[in-house]
């Protein structure tokens, strides 16, 4: 009986330990729903200028002698037709299609700042599209069109930004760059030459931002009670990993209990049923959802704000959902193409299937491939590991830089809660932590989330006044940024 009155007291000082800090970490005052106010003129004059990026069809290129460049051709020539002071007065180096312009700031010694995006966007059928893909309709103050959200917004908003600057008469503080390749969508080397051109000029950033989150709208209705500001601070590895099933093929009629393509599929079942890698509450995890605790309910803030204690529970919970939610507790993988016999009545003797997995933080890119090939050797299936490469490495969300841009969201946008995040997918970013510690992947935009869904989907499209935001943001940003000296 004793005990059991001990196991309660100590059952009640960890419930009331729990609910303090919830407490603390509660939202306080709620921000009201912002409503922004920008003149129709310019919303007009932004829906024309972004229209006619969108209605240039850059498809990715291969990084070959012969790639068809005619249509970053026609590209580049409406970005400098609309942004003449940012083609008269930067310094642009083009190379192989990839542009970078430099923006000479008043202190050739503090250390120069990156914005980035990309020219290319992936194709699109016109088929399911209220309107059509490379249309740039603008229609009730919305405009549609691959890239629009994919990332012609970037260079649209940017540029926006520093032609209306220039206008002003503005100059930086340091050394601003732009760079936007042609080929980030297959993840080909446009931003990796651009980096080793960089480097030959010694040169080295006090932060890059790049695509990747946004000004979500309610990204979890009902869970979370204001827009969230998500700024990619690191993104996940990549493979992809073949799989093969050899033995005797044969005539359809005469099938064995067990054939390569039932092979396959059970070895694909027991992936998918029986996740084979490590998931566990990573500190990058771990900021993100005490970065989310203020802007949930309390009964969710009473988990939230007590990893310490719930942790464990929260990434078994929250890692079985699957989907954007699920992917950020550890590696991923997702079987995407097949290929099995060219004839309909022949059992083919060496079908394969191909996964792409997406590496956590939990493991390294080697224990993930080994976690997968103890599963194919019970199936006896060849393996072939390509593409691959380790997850990036992680911003840190406790430096001046990023309070600063913390900051400034919060100016452009102070009904948004500001939260650090793992990107499960891959922007060219990456490439530039070797120029940088602070290395940040967010479009300063408000979206929907059927905005942000429809990135290489149906339906791209982006409101112009978000955009228009973006460029607040961006002209905001650069006004008060002041870099320190280059110790370098």
């Amino acid at each position: 009986m004793i005990i059991l009155w001990i196991v309660l007291g100590m059952v009640c000082v960890l419930t009331a330990v729990c609910a303090v800090c919830a407490v603390k970490a509660g939202p306080g005052a709620v921000p009201a729903e912002q409503i922004y106010q920008c003149d129709q003129e310019r919303l007009d004059s932004y829906a024309r200028k972004f229209g006619d990026l969108i209605r240039i069809e850059t498809l990715s290129q291969p990084d070959e002698p012969d790639a068809d460049l005619s249509a970053f051709r026609r590209y580049q020539e409406k970005v400098d037709e609309l942004f003449p002071l940012v083609h008269a007065k930067l310094e642009k180096t083009e190379r192989n299609g990839v542009l970078l312009y430099r923006w000479k700031g008043e202190n050739p010694s503090a250390k120069p700042i990156l914005f980035m995006g990309h020219q290319d966007v992936v194709p699109a059928s016109p088929e399911g599209w209220s309107h059509g893909p490379f249309s740039g309709d603008y229609e009730n103050g919305i405009l549609w069109g691959r890239g629009t959200v994919d990332d012609k917004c970037n260079l649209f908003t940017q540029l926006s930004a520093a032609e209306e600057l220039l206008e002003e008469g503005f100059t930086p503080g340091q050394d601003i760059w732009f760079q936007y390749s042609i080929n980030e969508e297959p993840s080909g080397p446009g931003a990796a030459h651009s980096v080793q051109y960089l480097k030959e000029q010694g040169i080295r950033f006090d932060f890059v931002m790049d695509e990747g989150g946004a000004v979500l709208e309610h990204p979890l209705k009902g869970v979370v009670d204001r827009p969230l500001a998500a700024v990619g601070v690191t993104e996940k590895g990549y493979a992809n990993i073949r799989f093969t099933s050899r033995g005797h093929g044969g005539h359809a009629a005469t099938p064995g209990p067990v054939t390569n393509v039932t092979n396959l599929c059970a070895f694909v079942t027991d992936v998918n049923r029986h996740n084979p890698f490590k998931r566990k509450l990573t500190p990058e995890c771990r900021q993100m959802i005490e970065a989310l605790s203020p802007a949930v309910p309390f009964y969710l803030r009473f988990f939230t704000a007590n990893l310490w204690l719930f942790g464990g529970l929260l990434v078994k919970i929250l890692a079985s959902k699957g989907g954007q939610v699920g992917a950020i507790f550890g590696t991923t993988c997702a079987f995407t193409m097949m290929q099995g016999s060219d004839a309909e009545n022949v059992m083919p003797a060496a079908p394969y299937v191909i996964a792409n997995i997406r590496i956590g933080f939990c493991e390294k890119l080697q224990d993930s491939i080994e976690a997968l090939r103890k599963v194919a050797d019970r199936y006896h299936l060849d393996m072939e590991v390509y593409s691959a490469r380790e997850a990036s490495p992680v911003t840190p969300a406790d430096t001046e830089q990023f309070r600063y841009l913390a900051s400034v969201i919060r100016k452009v946008y102070p009904d948004a809660a500001v939260i650090p995040y793992v990107m499960t997918g891959g922007t060219d970013c990456r490439h530039f932590a070797e120029l940088s510690e602070n290395c940040w992947r967010f479009f300063p935009g408000r979206l929907t989330v059927q905005q942000m869904g429809s990135c290489h989907g149906i339906d791209e499209n982006i409101a112009i006044d978000a955009a228009a935001q973006a460029v607040d943001f961006y002209k905001t940003f650069i006004r008060g940024y002041h870099a320190e000296a280059d110790a370098d």
